[in-house]
């Protein structure tokens, strides 16, 4: 389910696509205190982009860039 009002309540504006879909960090087996690996996370995020048919498929694009339909895409992936 997503929010009316997705700007608001759903993505978090400012940020980019990959780190709109890594936002908990204990959601993708990392862990709070664990290192993180950017390029890892990237190409989790390009594999999420391709599954989903998020255009365009640039994990550091900021998701403000992004469509209302491809924002919706990324909350419904995240």
């Amino acid at each position: 389910m997503l929010a009316g009002d997705r700007n608001a309540e759903s993505v978090a504006a400012g940020l980019s696509v990959q780190e709109n879909l890594f936002l908990n960090p204990g959601l993708t087996g990392r862990g709070f205190f664990k290192p993180r690996r950017p390029s890892r996370e990237t190409d989790a995020a390009r594999e999420i982009g391709n599954r989903f048919d998020i255009r365009p498929n640039d994990p550091t694009a900021p998701i403000e860039t992004l469509s209302g339909g491809n924002q919706q895409k990324v909350v419904m992936a995240r």
